[in-house]
């Protein structure tokens, strides 16, 4: 009889997560909607990034040092909020859905500041050379509709904000936060 229960229980909670989406792709090419239900999508916010270059003190005073470049959008949190205890999945409308989407699509974490989120885009130092600082999250994604495709994060993903970037527009910023809602 406990068998029966559990193999019921877990049948209904795959048939709840399964749920299939049914919400229209989005008109414009570098739309992105949060999916908040199988038929209902939110739009992201959206901020084009702005650039600064940041030195260490003994980079400023004798040239020797460490400096990063930074990319940042202003207010210290996304409008729209995100429960990390569900799937986070979004739709990604681009031009062709015909390539890999792990090739178009980046999503990453950002920084809370006083007035602005950031990201560290490359770290350098004198005798060290140049590296991305950027993480990436993981996720899986497939073709949604005809110019879209269907993401969602893998993992675990952290309380914070974060941004989903795509090729080409780099520098334009699809924005969200991540709360664990209490169960």
């Amino acid at each position: 009889m406990k068998i029966i229960i559990a193999s019921l229980i877990i049948l209904a909670w795959s048939g709840l997560h399964a749920q299939e989406v049914v919400i229209p792709e989005s008109e414009f090419t570098g739309q992105v909607l949060y999916v908040a239900s199988a038929d209902e999508g939110v739009d992201l916010e959206k901020q084009r990034a702005g650039g600064e270059q940041t030195r260490d003190k003994s980079s400023q005073l004798v040239g020797i040092g460490t400096s990063s470049i930074k990319n940042f959008v202003s207010g210290r949190t996304s409008y729209v909020r995100v429960n990390g205890n569900e799937p986070i999945r979004f739709i990604v409308r681009v031009e062709n859905n015909g390539r890999d989407p792990r090739e178009i699509i980046n999503i990453f974490q950002l920084d809370r500041e006083e007035n602005r989120r950031s990201i560290a885009v490359t770290k350098s130092g004198t005798f060290s050379g140049s590296t991305s600082a950027i993480q990436f999250l993981e996720f899986k994604g497939k073709k949604y509709g005809e110019s879209s495709y269907l993401v969602e994060l893998s993992g675990e993903v952290r309380e914070g904000e974060y941004a989903l970037t795509l090729d080409g527009t780099r520098d334009m910023f699809n924005l969200f936060g991540v709360d664990k809602e209490k169960k």
